[in-house]
């Protein structure tokens, strides 16, 4: 995925989920990098739990 595609999607993910903490399943944990930087460039913290499977993202506080 290209830097440009995961800012996207990442954004349409906040966009969409109301939660402070949303749990996203990935099935391939080594494309998940980009994906993981676009969340971090929108000030939210990620957690990378059961073996880069399950990503954990938390809305910045406001």
């Amino acid at each position: 995925m290209s830097p440009e595609d995961a800012s996207a999607a990442a954004v349409e993910i906040l966009s969409r989920r109301t939660e402070n903490e949303i749990r996203i399943v990935t099935d391939n944990p080594n494309d998940c990098k980009q994906t993981i930087t676009a969340f971090r460039k929108l000030g939210c913290r990620v957690k990378v739990e059961q073996d880069g499977n399950l990503l954990r993202v938390t809305r910045p506080a406001k």
